[in-house]
């Protein structure tokens, strides 16, 4: 990883962050489950490792806690690929290296009229919810 930035409060998160995350092209987004309990510090040494195999240009995730208090992940994700076979291969992998270890792994093709960029930027005002950014080499 070629980047990481260390938070430094929720207003300047939000306004530093959401303007760069609405202008890129994401590939897909991602959730991530768990089927064990993990914990927020266990996640952030998980996602650089899991991530880092993918080849991607940028990833940006946020952790939070569901409903029944458990911690999931939802991450945008950038490939450099355009063509539809390598873009349905990088979406069977990451949901089989996923969902072969760790819980369950659901990959859409990001599709900015779903939002998925601003649902993910919630996370950065919450200080509950721990993210960070990777931009490739």
């Amino acid at each position: 990883m070629a980047f990481r930035e260390q938070r430094r409060g929720p207003a300047w998160a939000i306004q530093t962050y959401g303007p760069f995350l609405a202008s890129l092209k994401w590939t897909l987004f991602v959730t991530l489950t768990f089927k064990n309990r993990w914990t927020p510090g266990a996640i952030r040494r998980a996602m650089p490792r899991f991530f880092g195999w993918t080849g991607f240009s940028a990833v940006f995730w946020v952790c939070e806690r569901g409903d029944l208090g458990r911690l999931h992940v939802h991450a945008l994700v950038k490939f450099s690929i355009s063509d539809r076979q390598s873009l349905a291969w990088s979406k069977r992998r990451i949901q089989k290296k996923w969902s072969g270890r760790y819980g369950r792994a659901s990959v859409e093709v990001f599709d900015p009229a779903k939002a998925g960029a601003q649902y993910v930027e919630k996370c950065l005002g919450d200080p509950e919810c721990d993210w960070d950014i990777y931009i490739g080499d």
